[in-house]
């Protein structure tokens, strides 16, 4: 079962009884991992946003900009763009989240809303149609054997799977890989063009850097912000927002670009680019790998219900 959960999901009383009667035919929720996927829509136009900002970044790596500190100015520039209208973004996204919890917690189904009801049951047409809530309280009635039952197993079970289920199918490292696939083009264009030439040497460390790039860098600036953004998401005011978001940004610009830089580093150190780029990318592989660890643990604490 595809869930494709949006704001409304929660206050509706078909979408409801739809996931708890599942539940309920299932029985055991050992196994719904693999026949229970909920992704929410807001996955659509995050995915076209991290596409286009992976682009951004990489077109600002690969820019002349007449000198090495104006290309790192750039960069971090870009960077800093990026991450602080993603941080803005997610903020959103996980305040959203606490809001289904909160309504799941304090789920009623007096206050659950029902299409038929909103317009006096009648259709677009002028002809009466059938109440759909008497229908759904007499199946919850037979299934759950009460409303209050149902009531309960919606702010226990239901609750639970649908918040377990948005952590589980949201933000994976594939995802991320996968809506990063400009950082690929680019870098293959520049990898194929150094071939061209007979370049070989170069063009290993390009191919090198595009991987680490692309499996590194650009997932862990996502997943940075990720961080960021679901810790302090409650609004205070519009200023102190517009600051939190702006103190993330930094922060991941500050965590990442060290890492930019190991690279020009290591290669000014040991005067071999090869063994360079090939050690900076074992560093970057291992950032992300700790940040992915460290993510996995945090999303499971604060992506729950409270």
């Amino acid at each position: 079962m595809l869930v494709l959960f949006e704001p409304t999901y929660t206050t509706r009383l078909w979408t409801i009884f739809e996931i708890a009667g599942f539940l309920k035919s299932h029985g055991d929720r050992a196994g719904l991992s693999s026949c229970l996927i909920i992704l929410p829509t807001f996955l659509g136009p995050t995915a076209v946003a991290i596409f286009l900002s992976a682009t951004m970044i990489n077109m600002s790596v690969v820019f002349d900009y007449g000198g090495r500190m104006q290309t790192i100015l750039a960069v971090t520039c870009v960077v800093f763009c990026v991450c602080a209208n993603g941080i803005h973004w997610l903020r959103g996204y996980f305040r959203w989240i606490d809001e289904c919890c909160s309504q799941l917690q304090n789920f009623s189904m007096e206050k659950a809303h029902s299409h038929c009801c909103k317009s006096n049951h009648v259709n677009e047409e002028g002809s009466q149609i059938m109440c759909d809530r008497k229908i759904i309280s007499e199946c919850i009635c037979l299934w759950f054997g009460s409303e209050e039952a149902f009531e309960s197993c919606v702010r226990s079970d239901v609750a639970t799977v649908l918040i377990e289920g948005l952590r589980r199918h949201t933000f994976t490292f594939r995802w991320l890989v996968a809506v990063s696939m400009p950082t690929s083009w680019v870098c293959g264009d520049l990898l194929v063009a150094r071939l061209r030439v007979g370049e070989f040497y170069f063009s290993a460390v390009a191919a090198i850097v595009a991987l680490a790039w692309w499996f590194g860098l650009i997932p862990l600036c996502a997943l940075l912000c990720l961080m960021v953004s679901s810790n302090p998401r409650q609004r205070k005011n519009q200023c102190m927002d517009h600051m939190v978001t702006v103190l993330g940004a930094s922060l991941v610009v500050v965590l990442v670009l060290p890492l930019y830089l190991i690279r020009i580093v290591l290669v000014n150190l040991m005067g071999d680019d090869l063994i360079a780029t090939c050690l900076w990318g074992l560093l970057v592989s291992l950032a992300t790998l700790l940040a992915w660890r460290v993510w996995a643990k945090w999303h499971l604490s604060h992506l729950s219900i409270r």
